[in-house]
Parts: C-alpha cells; structure tokens; sequence
C-alpha cells in the first residue's frame, strides 16, 4: 500500500541504533522550497525543524485527479519540517504546528517543494547575521492571521516597529470590516507565491 503525498502518516517511536544514525544523517540535509525570494536571506535554507507554509497542490495523473483537497486544507498553514526524504532536498515529511506542539503523532504529511514556503525565522537570519528584509507598500503577500496558523492572501499596506520587533500592516483579502489594519510580525509575512 503506498501513501499519496498529502495522506497522513501516522508514526510510532520506535528505540534503536539505526533510527538514531538516520536522524543524525536527516538533520544535516538541507531542503529547498520553490518559492524564494530577494526579501529572505539567501543562506536560510531549510532543515530538520524549519518552519514552513504548506498547502498541498492539485496534480492530475492523466486528466483525472490523483488528489483531492480536503475542504480545511484549502489554505496555507504552519507546519514544521521532521524529515527531509531525499538527497535533493525537495521531499518532506512535515507535521502541522499545532499537533506538533501538543505533542501528538497525528497530522504529519508527505509533500515536496512546490506545496511549502520556507519561513525563515528572525532568530534564524539573525544567527547568520542577517535580517529579513520589509516588503514595499502594495506587494502581494501571505500573512499569518493573528492568533491562528493560517496563511492568508494580503496586500502590503506598510510597516512598522513595536518592541523592537519589524511587523507588516497588511490588508487581508476577504476582510469583512472595510480599510481593517492588521500588524503581523514581519517574519510570518510571506511573498505571494507565483505558480
């Protein structure tokens, strides 16, 4: 039985020498996303542990569909990466954030480097003595709703810094309450990716 890629996998723990070997071997991978940008240091790639934006894609398989979006998968969302299942550093294994961060083995999934978009953290670009640069006024954007994982579509509105801390003001698409300005730190705002 083979797993499509957006198909849950459930793990188990399983204790051994070879596991241990495995993941030593998996955390020196680098993985790429094929969305990049000017906006995002260059030398972040990502790695066991990376955070990323994941929508899985539609793809046919001869004119039919090989896979369906579920309904609640139809946005982008945070995950985070456990593996990365190749040597080119274009297959994942990545869990959602928030079953990762409750410590359950559900929701992790399969996909490749056209169904996530790196999120490179501040303290991330900061090791490498880097920043992440502000978007301009007027570009196209993903950004993080507040108080949630979810990725939705934005159009920068300007910037702004709080705590010492860079935030876009973005305009969500869709928003119900007209001209509505939403601060969301500048490291989960993300540039529209092109298909």
């Amino acid at each position: 039985m083979s797993l499509s890629d957006d198909e849950p996998i459930v793990t188990g723990k399983t204790a051994g020498k070879s596991e241990n070997t495995e993941s030593k071997i998996n955390r020196n991978k680098k993985g790429f996303s094929a969305y990049t940008n000017s906006y995002n240091p260059k030398s972040c790639y990502i790695t066991v542990g990376s955070t990323v934006a994941y929508k899985p894609k539609l793809t046919s398989n001869g004119g039919s569909m090989k896979r369906k979006i579920p309904d609640d998968m139809a946005d982008w969302f945070q995950c985070i990466v456990l593996k990365i299942l190749n040597d080119d550093g274009t297959r994942f294994e990545i869990q959602d954030i928030e079953a990762a961060e409750s410590g359950l083995d559900t929701s992790i999934y399969r996909c490749n480097s056209r169904e996530i978009i790196h999120i490179p953290l501040a303290k991330e670009a900061a090791a490498k003595h880097q920043v992440l640069k502000n978007y301009p006024t007027g570009i196209k954007c993903l950004g993080k709703y507040p108080d949630t994982t979810t990725f939705y579509p934005a159009v920068v509105i300007g910037k702004r810094m709080v705590n010492n801390i860079w935030y876009s003001v973005l305009r969500f698409d869709g928003e119900e309450e007209i001209n509505k300005e939403t601060l969301v730190e500048r490291q989960y705002v993300l540039l529209f990716p092109k298909k």
